[in-house]
């Protein structure tokens, strides 16, 4: 009979680094958000052969002090939290503590820091979790972190990484969360000694957006923004960019969620994203987004998993409800165009996108509590249908008049392409020019 016994810290320490370190990019993840929580304000970001030979990272933050570096590649021990009350109302990136001493068990590992109050720094090097160094040294004010060799001591893992440019792609997604929220920091990221990025501090993450997607997406995003009081005391506010109707992309890959200056995915926020952009985008498409939340961390639950990239909202209506309204407010002010294709007819019907209704039609029926949601975000009290004829405030004139569009709104995505599939092909939308210059759209 197999007896139950209590594993080693060192075991317990390769079995955690599973589930936190699941790839070199993992490593670089942990290591810059433990800058970023050490009030840094430059950061150097330096990767060899994709991660897997050398990470290191260099900042100018507090640094750790002397007598509590063996500490730092302990398990759970940490300096962002004291008692259990702490995880209520957690204000940093990192602070269960787990993270160093995951990276330390299954790799060769090197911390040089020095605070600035202190004379001189200390190094500690650790050998798949061994301790074989632990010295004063001199260094500037701040940390470099070394990881050599990751997974030396776990073969089986260090062979299901991929070839090193495919890893390296995933560390630079992280490293560009990390810019995208912290446009404060000035940021530098190297591969195999070539220079990647060097991003200087920014005042708006919208220079960075420029820097990492260009000006052709930069340049066709909107600004919104929202405040409201909470009933509990405190504010939540929603900022950021969005992209025009006329930029939308196949995924959601670039849609990108901060709670807190958190890189998150959340998929009831995607659904209210979604919400907002029913009727300006053609089935199948997906907004582009860069939106940053803000609510009392009381409000939130980061400890749900083990990477935190999924957090719990103690009341995920009333975020949902913010963006929902922040996002249909601003889009009722603007002048873009919306295309909507036909498919089958191979011709898009383009009209002002400030005439879609956010209302539902009446004839489609919805669980009680979406349409609730939905009720309770009307900004017209009584708006005619999508079925009816809209006025145009601008130029007072009859808007998608077209009955087979009218016929493909008014029915809920999940219907909408079998009612368009069978819809017989548009005249040529003639009725559509612009009375501004005279043509066609």
């Amino acid at each position: 009979m197999t007896r139950i016994q209590q594993l080693d810290a060192h075991v317990v320490n390769r079995i955690a680094a599973g589930e936190v370190i699941e790839r070199p990019a993992s490593v670089v993840k942990e290591l810059l958000e433990n800058s970023v929580d050490a009030l840094a304000t430059r950061i150097e970001v330096d990767i060899v052969n994709g991660g897997m030979d050398l990470i290191r990272i260099s900042d100018n933050g507090e640094g750790i002090h002397p007598d509590d570096i063996l500490l730092a590649v302990t398990s759970h021990a940490t300096s962002k939290i004291r008692s259990d009350a702490d995880l209520d109302h957690v204000s940093t990136l990192g602070f269960r503590g787990e993270a160093l001493a995951s990276i330390a068990s299954v790799a060769k590992f090197r911390i040089r820091t020095r605070p600035e109050e202190c004379p001189v720094g200390r190094e500690l090097d650790s050998h798949g979790g061994q301790i074989v160094i632990n010295r004063d040294c001199g260094c500037p004010a701040g940390t470099v972190m070394e990881v050599h060799n990751l997974f030396f001591n776990t073969p089986a893992r260090r062979r299901f990484l991929k070839k090193a440019t495919t890893e390296f792609g995933h560390i630079a997604e992280h490293f560009s969360r990390i810019a995208l929220a912290n446009p404060r920091l000035h940021l530098v990221l190297r591969h195999n000694e070539k220079l990647v990025y060097e991003l200087p501090a920014a005042a708006e993450p919208l220079e960075r957006i420029r820097r990492f997607f260009g000006s052709e997406v930069a340049d066709q995003l909107i600004a919104v923004s929202s405040e409201a009081d909470l009933p509990t005391g405190g504010k939540i506010r929603v900022w950021g960019y969005v992209g025009s109707p006329s930029l939308s992309r196949s995924t959601r890959k670039d849609q990108f969620l901060f709670l807190n200056g958190r890189w998150i995915q959340d998929r009831s926020l995607q659904h209210a994203l979604a919400e907002a952009y029913r009727g300006l985008l053609m089935i199948g498409r997906h907004p582009v987004s860069f939106l940053f939340l803000e609510l009392p961390p009381a409000l939130v639950d980061v400890n749900v998993h083990p990477t935190k990239s999924e957090v719990r909202f103690q009341d995920s209506q009333l975020l949902y409800r913010q963006l929902l309204k922040t996002l249909r407010d601003k889009f009722l002010t603007l002048e873009f165009r919306a295309n909507i294709e036909v498919p089958g007819s191979g011709r898009p019907v383009s009209g002002r996108s400030n005439e879609l209704r956010f209302d539902r039609p009446a004839t489609t029926v919805q669980p009680q509590k979406e349409l609730d949601l939905w009720a309770s975000h009307a900004t017209v009290s009584s708006p005619p249908r999508i079925g009816e004829f809209a006025r145009s405030s601008s130029n007072d004139r009859a808007v998608f008049t077209n009955p087979d569009v009218i016929a493909a709104l008014a029915v809920e995505p999940h219907q909408r392409r079998g009612a368009l599939e069978s819809a017989p092909d548009p005249p040529e939308p003639a009725d559509f020019s612009d009375p501004a210059s005279g043509r066609a759209s």
